[in-house]
């Protein structure tokens, strides 16, 4: 999995709410055990707030950042896109005209993604990869991918290219339905249609 940019302010400001959610929590645990009566020496083994930073931003980082009520509250914005997505893509080989069944393997997590796109023929994994709001309705998510083929004698398919794929957001949910379009690196110059369903 890698990093992916994201045009929402959540990256520069769920950080320090997650670090104050830290510090309320170190806090708020002493003071519990001091009201308790708890010895001062086991008091001391409370976990600093750093360490229930750590904890806390890699539950977010993995968990909590899927929760639709922080959708609701505007403080998470990029969507859940995790799964199986399957669908047709169509290539200038063939003038658009021949559909070649795919799957998009989506895994992610609030800062790291990896898109899988495979075909009978090859397979493809994201080297990089941005998200960028383009409507408050629409998203549009590009990357660059790296192909390979799956037959090892067809070395002369093997290539780097770039997908674009564009969401609908109604409220706070992802349309399960994206499509888009993709081109390949100078020399081999094809480029070609995608139409994905979400399935799971």
């Amino acid at each position: 999995m890698h990093p992916y940019s994201v045009d929402s302010p959540e990256r520069r400001n769920l950080p320090f709410y997650v670090a104050g959610a830290a510090i309320a929590a170190t806090f708020g645990a002493r003071e519990v055990l001091q009201y308790l009566g708890i010895d001062a020496g086991v008091r001391a083994y409370v976990p600093s707030s750093f360490v229930i930073y750590g904890f806390l931003y890699i539950m977010f980082d993995r968990f909590i950042w899927k929760l639709n009520v922080l959708r609701r509250l505007g403080l998470v914005r990029i969507p859940d896109m995790a799964g199986l997505w399957e669908g047709e893509l169509r290539s200038s080989h063939s003038g658009l005209q021949k559909p070649h069944g795919v799957q998009l393997r989506v895994h992610q997590t609030w800062s790291t993604l990896l898109l899988t796109l495979e075909s009978d023929r090859s397979i493809s994994r994201s080297n990089m990869a941005s998200l960028a709001t383009i409507t408050p309705n629409e998203l549009e998510l590009l990357w660059e991918y790296r192909a390979e083929s799956k037959e090892p004698i067809d070395f002369n398919f093997n290539h780097r290219g770039v997908t674009r794929l564009r969401f609908n957001i109604h409220g706070t949910k992802l349309d399960p339905r994206a499509e888009g379009d993709y081109y390949t690196q100078h020399g081999r110059d094809s480029n070609g249609t995608i139409t994905l369903s979400r399935e799971r």
